[in-house]
């Protein structure tokens, strides 16, 4: 299967609530991340299908306000990268199979903020002998390409 998305309602715990939660209670953030974990593993099994790694992962930030810094708000990253490996859509997290994360902040929406994650297969990514990618230009290159076109389609993560 090629590029896919999953867009995920709300707004997710942002660093700041979570380091709030950790300072109360020892396990409040592992309670936070498995609450949240589990509700990115819901939507992704009804939403995508496994992909082919290695990908790239765009995510769109659509929040109520701007008040909160983009920094604090793409601590959700975790929750959602982990739940899709939950669910299925990864294998795992690392750096062999996700290559490159971009974060975006679209304009805010009081009514329906979300977050809209597009997962973009790398085509042609083969190994080299000694185990290390071949085409590591050409990767850097394509996820610039892909920017690009996320920027020329007008799209500000509405879906």
């Amino acid at each position: 299967m090629a590029n896919q998305e999953i867009t995920i309602p709300g707004e997710l715990p942002n660093l700041n609530a979570a380091l709030a939660g950790a300072k109360r209670h020892w396990s409040s953030y592992a309670q936070i991340k498995k609450q949240q974990t589990n509700k990115v593993t819901w939507i992704a099994k009804g939403q995508l299908t496994p992909i082919t790694p290695p990908i790239n992962l765009i995510f769109f930030w659509v929040t109520k306000t701007r008040r909160v810094d983009p920094d604090n708000v793409s601590h959700g990253a975790k929750y959602i990268i982990d739940g899709l490996v939950n669910a299925g859509i990864l294998p795992n997290d690392g750096r062999k199979v996700i290559r490159s994360l971009t974060h975006l902040f679209p304009d805010p929406d009081k009514k329906a903020p979300r977050v809209t994650v597009r997962l973009i297969e790398i085509k042609g990514d083969v190994k080299s002998k000694k185990g290390s990618t071949t085409n590591e230009t050409d990767t850097t290159m394509a996820r610039g390409q892909q920017l690009r076109s996320v920027q020329a389609d007008g799209r500000s993560g509405n879906t």
